[in-house]
């Protein structure tokens, strides 16, 4: 079997938002993955100004495919909501992504994650009318009266931030910030350290934005595990290969030098 190299995979383009999508090289393979993924998801997964797909997401996913050879992938990009109807609907197979309840019902899930992704912090206005309320709370209670902006389709935020905060709610992560830093409808949100920096350098929020870790948010450490369909062939078999390779020391090795990578950024 031929397979591209690493040097090569990051060159190729993978239109996602328009329907294109990554294949593997690959003459022998039996089965073909169909994942989807966030196009607005930095830095996960996102699709860049020439409209190529980078991100961690992609990464791992030719990472942990080299483990397997007897399966072949495709990768593309859409709205979260759209990707995941996507598989619910059977038009594509996989997606990586927090295992709720919800998504159980259309998706059986690897036992091991491909990830795992901190959301343990506050992201607010660092001038902001509620800035002092922000930086000395110790629990969710304390944020009871103000405005959280949630990503629409978010099941972790359902599942862990009570439903007693009040919910402005947004497309992505973000549009997120935008409520917060540019139309102030919002007073904060949850968000990963990493993908609220990279928003505050692409639309100049770094000295309005500020970044609080906290104790207080359940289940920060997220898992991304993968998810196929239910009615997806020989099922059992591919999710003990694809638990297998996430569990094998050379995808191990991989994923901590590319979530290295991505932290220094």
């Amino acid at each position: 079997m031929t397979m591209i190299s690493r040097r090569h995979f990051l060159q190729y383009t993978l239109l996602g938002a328009a329907g294109a999508s990554f294949h593997s090289e690959a003459d022998r393979l039996v089965q073909t993955l169909r994942f989807v993924g966030a196009s607005k998801g930095h830095p996960i997964s996102y699709l860049d100004d020439q409209q190529q797909v980078r991100g961690l997401l992609p990464e791992l996913l030719y990472t942990l495919i080299e483990q397997v050879p007897e399966v072949n992938y495709q990768l593309s990009l859409h709205p979260w909501a759209r990707a995941q109807a996507l598989v619910k609907q059977g038009a594509a197979d996989a997606l990586c992504t927090y295992p709720s309840d919800e998504r159980k019902e259309f998706a059986v899930f690897c036992r091991h994650p491909l990830f795992i992704w901190s959301y343990g912090y506050l992201v607010y206005r660092r001038q902001g009318p509620e800035a002092e309320r922000l930086e000395a709370a110790t629990s969710f209670e304390d944020l009871a009266s103000l405005r959280m902006a949630a990503e629409r389709g978010s099941s972790w935020e359902t599942d862990n931030i009570p439903a007693f905060i009040n919910r402005v709610y947004a497309t992505s992560q973000e549009t997120a910030l935008h409520l917060i830093l540019l139309r102030k409808t919002a007073d904060f949100c949850v968000m990963n350290a990493i993908q609220a920096s990279h928003y505050a350098r692409k639309h100049g929020y770094q000295e309005s934005m500020a970044i609080r870790p906290v104790e207080f948010i359940p289940n920060s450490k997220i898992p991304f595990h993968i998810g196929v369909k239910k009615d997806y062939p020989n099922l059992p078999t591919l999710l003990d290969r694809l638990d297998n390779a996430i569990m094998s020391p050379a995808y191990q090795e991989h994923r901590e030098a590319i979530m290295t990578a991505q932290s220094s950024l």
